[in-house]
């Protein structure tokens, strides 16, 4: 360690030390008289017993510690000064000083303690005036701030009220419109329903009206291959009529062989019994007339089975006749009732027509409407958004203000709080100030006769 020696003055001078210097200095002093003392009393021609050498060694030592304690003492008792001006236990006691100090000393940390104690007590008191002065300032304006605050405060919790108000009457808004928004939506569901539905009747109807005019396509030509069928069918009759005519002209044809058949037999007959007359000369001619009795058997034979054969045929042409009769008195009918099928069937077309037409007009209405519906329900959408974006607006709004109005209430109260915290801050300061009027703070100087 080093010592060092400093001068603030000419006439002061002071070596600094520190305090563990000082320790092991005053145990060299004391150790030092332990040793001189005895030496020095030998020397003076006294004689002393080891006891008087060691109570004379502790009496030496004993007066450098007593004089080490009382420098300490001194510098001890200024620092409790100091330290109670701070505290205000003994702001009203004088500074009283080592007086007659030396000019000249050691100073070590307990001086320095005291200088920076002084000089802190008097920044101390320059700063209890500071804050006496601005706890007034602080006191008039919280006081001015919570005048301010208040119309604020009622000025707001009016726009709260309001908005608060305002909000209601948009949300049952909102609540309207999402109705009438459900309420359409449900008819453009049920307008879309109709709308598919009329454009299946509109498809099922064409289907219908395409197949009506195949229908009275098809029924024409059937009409036409009808007339063509009525009229084979009637030359048809015709001819059946005309067969059943040759055939009772056959009838009388075979009728008229089998008469001769039956006169050649009888021919024959007579031939044969003249042939017999005449014997020998006759038995020529009787071969013959065998012959011809045998041909007009065959021919009569065959002449009957003509007549029958003819008799059926007359009888299934007769039968084929009248039902060709029949079938031409039903063909005439059936033409008529072709007629109405076809007129009908025409009429039916154009009915057919007529449905996929109002059809047609009813699917593009009804689209038409759906379209409507679709774009009322954007729009009602669009509305219920913008009502929606202003209800949370408004709720922003609300919210906004309400965090304002307890804004305002905080900043009110903590005006009051700063107002209280003021005046019990003045009291403090004028209650300390009252004790630090009396206190003489000493100038900042280096401290001196220290050991």
């Amino acid at each position: 360690m080093t010592i060092k020696i400093v001068s603030a003055h000419s006439d002061e001078v002071w070596v600094e030390s520190t305090l563990s210097i000082k320790v092991v200095a005053a145990s060299l002093c004391v150790a030092a008289g332990g040793v001189v003392a005895p030496e020095l009393v030998r020397q003076a021609g006294l004689a002393l017993d080891p006891l008087g050498s060691g109570l004379l060694s502790l009496g030496a030592g004993g007066v450098v510690g007593l004089f080490l304690a009382q420098r300490v003492a001194i510098r001890f008792r200024q620092l409790q000064r100091d330290v109670s001006r701070v505290s205000g236990v003994d702001l009203g006691a004088a500074d009283q000083r080592a007086q007659g100090a030396p000019r000249f000393g050691l100073r070590d940390e307990i001086d320095h303690l005291v200088e920076n104690l002084e000089a802190a007590s008097a920044r101390l008191l320059a700063l209890m005036g500071e804050i006496n002065r601005q706890t007034t300032s602080v006191a008039s304006e919280s006081e001015a701030m919570f005048d301010a605050v208040q119309p604020l405060r009622t000025g707001t919790r009016g726009i709260v009220d309001t908005v608060a108000e305002l909000e209601k009457d948009i949300r049952q808004q909102h609540a309207l419109i999402e109705d009438a928004k459900q309420q359409i939506h449900d008819m453009s569901s049920a307008m879309d329903r109709n709308a598919d539905r009329a454009r299946e009747a509109f498809g099922f109807a064409a289907e219908a009206n395409q197949t009506a005019g195949t229908g009275v396509e098809v029924a024409q030509l059937a009409v036409e291959k009808m007339r063509h069928v009525f009229e084979g069918v009637e030359q048809t009759g015709a001819k059946v009529f005309a067969l059943e005519s040759k055939t009772r002209h056959v009838h009388q044809i075979t009728e008229m062989i089998t008469d001769v058949a039956h006169r050649t037999n009888l021919l024959s007959l007579n031939a044969s019994i003249e042939a017999a007359r005449a014997g020998e000369a006759g038995r020529g001619f009787s071969v013959v007339a065998d012959e011809i009795r045998k041909l007009s058997e065959s021919a009569g034979r065959s002449a009957d089975q003509i007549t029958s054969l003819i008799h059926e045929i007359q009888s299934d042409t007769h039968a084929v006749a009248d039902e060709m009769r029949q079938s031409s008195r039903d063909i005439g009918e059936g033409r008529e009732d072709i007629n109405t099928l076809v007129n009908s069937l025409e009429a039916i077309g154009r009915a057919v027509g007529e449905a996929a037409t109002r059809a047609e007009e009813i699917f593009h209405g009804a689209d038409g409407r759906l379209k409507h519906a679709e774009s009322m329900v954007n729009s009602m959408s669009e509305i219920a958004s913008g009502v929606g974006s202003t209800g949370t607006e408004i709720h922003q709004i609300a919210q906004a203000a309400q965090s304002d109005l307890v804004c305002a209430e905080n900043l009110a109260e903590r005006a009051e709080a700063l107002g209280r915290l003021a005046e019990g801050l003045a009291e403090a300061v004028g209650d300390l100030r009252g004790h630090a009027g009396q206190v003489v703070v000493a100038a900042r100087t280096p401290r001196t006769g220290a050991v």
